[in-house]
């Protein structure tokens, strides 16, 4: 471009093939900006006929030219890749990194245009992407598509949840070696609705004098569903429905949840609403379920639990979070084919494990299998191929997943419930190897040869042993896990736990193979100390008698079919395990000092003292303490535990332990 006074240079721009300005002009700013708009890329980006020059479209912006490239014809595409004009459009919008591939395209290295249309796509969304993932961004309808991955809706709290999911995100973008090549790891499409818009629900529809009373959870609930969400939420959820394809999990987020010392973690709902046709209906559904978690705060469970963890019932705040369920639709039903736990320090090592190792539970199917205190698979991701569950064949056969829980697609119940599963399925194996997503993650049972063979082959019983994952690297799931638990660990300063589901699509074959991980949510792993109702932490050093207790491993540990017994040094401590019914109030609390009196007849109180915690699937663990010499035995209680189904912390449990003599 070429200004000047004179107007007889004209005549030299022109030679020069330069854009003339007359500084003398009355019009020359606009003229000025006109042709930096133009000649520089800060304007359209105007596709033209090179015969011809005349306009064949106009590119206003990213979103714009990725919808059109592939309707540039060939020789416009040429014209424009040879004098670097896209790498132009990108470099004057700052967007360097495809500017730089651009700019050193050979337009003559493409003997069909096609392959480069699809790199200037492919460069598009890897842009769009990067520059969305690790950002909590403002929710705006008018720009939130696939691309984006995590927005809020106010001004409010993201909520513990929320923060972890926030906290995953901002990681994964930082450590790129997170990603393989045929394994993707991120967090599901996600908007959290902050907690200004729980304030707002409460006050405008005057909730809490019902919610603070002692009417039932089911009153509650009713109350809540009449009740109307702010309407600014319309507009925003309707445009929600048209970037997520699949089921919608509302999550909750409170402010007490995934905190420190006192994890909330399985005491509030969490509803899954399957993908509608109807996006009216649909919004009704979305809506009655977030109404239902913010109920769930009231509840009876969680107002007890609030007032044991000393904390206020009125100051708690609920955040939603809205996430796409990983899965895939199989018939009416929905699932993933791995989801799972994993915490970065493992307070049962077997074998060569380290502590610092980590461990990991995984199973088919949606998580509420594992958080309910299923039969998962546990492994070390440092030690993949060791699994003891597979050691012998007895143990493969008794102690391996035989159920799962799928989202039910088809029977939508019109009212929602307190039990925030009235829409989910328990199936059993046979349902999914006739689904097809059993092909990558289970060995077969021989009965004629009596052996267990590695893969899926038609016949014989099937056994989840995700023997290909793990031990046959379909995908790097135990590799990506522990680089996940080291990183996350450096990242927080201390031991965490995150959830996590794996997606594989059962249509694709071993060579076109791409899985994805998600991860679900990250928190903070219980530390041997324990937060107590004024405030103090106990400390393990100083209980008396007990100071080398958590340094020293368990010297024995047997696993019956009725209970557990942990032995160390001279105390012999036992799990038992209850529904919640049964234990939750104080009035149950003599039944367990009576078993406690038959176990030790000669006794005539309770054996030590009982310490209640609820666990991830909200049931209550009864952990009690007595003297080796009472002379109990394995299998004298009279509850019985499965194998595998108590789904605590271990270091509740030995928290459990330590703390035998304070007050509960």
């Amino acid at each position: 471009m070429q200004e000047s006074s004179e107007a007889s240079n004209k005549v030299y721009a022109k030679e020069l093939g330069a854009s003339f300005i007359d500084k003398n002009s009355k019009s020359y700013p606009q003229d000025l900006r006109k042709k930096i708009m133009q000649r520089f890329g800060f304007g359209d980006f105007v596709i033209l006929n090179p015969q011809t020059k005349e306009e064949i479209m106009r590119i206003k912006d990213l979103k714009d030219l990725q919808k059109k490239v592939f309707q540039i014809p060939d020789d416009s595409l040429v014209y424009h890749l040879s004098r670097n004009h896209f790498s132009r459009f990108f470099y004057s919008r700052a967007m360097f990194p495809p500017a730089e591939v651009l700019k050193r395209v050979d337009v003559s290295d493409y003997k069909d245009m096609d392959e480069a249309r699809k790199l200037i796509f492919d460069l598009i969304v890897q842009y769009r992407r990067m520059k969305n993932s690790g950002v909590v961004a403002v929710y705006q309808k008018e720009r939130f598509d696939e691309y984006s991955n995590f927005a809020r809706i106010g001004d409010g709290s993201l909520g513990g949840k929320g923060r972890g999911l926030a906290f995953i995100g901002a990681m994964v973008k930082r450590y790129p070696k997170l990603e393989h090549e045929h394994f993707a790891v991120t967090i599901p499409k996600t908007v959290v609705i902050c907690t200004d818009i729980f304030d707002e629900f409460m006050e405008t529809n005057e909730l809490y004098p019902v919610a603070l009373s002692d009417v039932d959870d089911e009153t509650i609930l009713k109350y809540f569903l009449r009740a109307s969400l702010p309407a600014r939420l319309i507009e925003d959820l309707m445009a929600f429905f048209d970037v997520v394809k699949s089921p919608i999990a509302v999550r909750s987020s409170s402010l007490l949840e995934d905190s420190h010392y006192q994890p909330f973690a399985g005491i509030y709902s969490t509803y899954m609403v399957p993908k509608l046709e109807d996006k009216y209906d649909m919004l009704r559904t979305l809506s009655d379920a977030i109404k239902a978690v913010y109920a769930s705060v009231f509840y009876r469970d969680s107002k007890a639990y609030m007032t044991a963890t000393s904390n206020l019932i009125d100051q708690e705040k609920m955040a939603i979070v809205l996430q796409e369920v990983v899965g895939n639709r199989y018939n009416d039903h929905f699932y993933p084919t791995i989801s799972g736990v994993a915490r970065s320090l493992n307070f049962y090592p077997i074998g060569n494990e380290k502590a610092e190792d980590g461990i990991a539970n995984i199973a088919l199917g949606l998580g509420k299998y594992i958080v309910d205190g299923g039969q998962t698979l546990r492994f070390s991701p440092r030690h993949p191929h060791n699994i003891l569950q597979m050691s012998t064949m007895d143990f493969a056969l008794r102690e391996t997943q035989t159920r799962y829980y799928a989202l039910d697609l088809k029977n939508l119940a019109e009212q929602f419930s307190v039990d925030d599963s009235f829409n989910l399925l328990r199936l059993n194996l046979k349902d999914a190897d006739a689904d097809g997503s059993l092909k990558f993650i289970v060995s077969t049972y021989d009965p004629y040869d009596q052996i267990i063979r590695d893969g899926y082959y038609p016949g014989g019983r099937k056994i989840l042993s995700f023997v290909n994952v793990l031990q046959h690297d379909v995908f790097p799931l135990a590799d990506t896990l522990d680089q996940i638990l080291h990183v996350g660990q450096e990242e927080m300063g201390r031991p965490i736990e995150i959830e996590f589901a794996v997606n594989i699509d059962p249509m694709k074959t071993e060579q076109s193979r791409q899985s994805y991980g998600y991860i679900l949510s990250l928190a903070d792993s219980p530390d041997r100390g324990q937060q107590r109702g004024d405030g103090r932490r106990f400390d393990t050093r100083r209980t008396k008698g007990y100071d080398t207790l958590v340094d020293k491993r368990l010297r024995t540990w047997h696993r019956d079919g009725c209970a557990r017994y942990h032995i160390c040094e001279d105390r012999c401590f036992q799990l038992c395990q209850q529904p919640t019914d049964s234990l939750r109030h104080r009035e149950d609390e003599p039944r367990v000092h009576r078993r406690g009196k038959e176990l030790c007849p000669g006794r005539s109180r309770p054996l030590g003292q009982q310490r209640f915690l609820v666990g991830h699937s909200g049931e209550m663990a009864a952990y009690q303490q007595c003297p080796r010499h009472c002379g109990m035995r394995a299998g004298e209680l009279s509850c019985r535990s499965e194998p595998g189904n108590a789904f605590l912390p271990e270091s509740d449990v030995v928290r459990g332990w330590l703390f035998h003599d304070q007050s509960v």
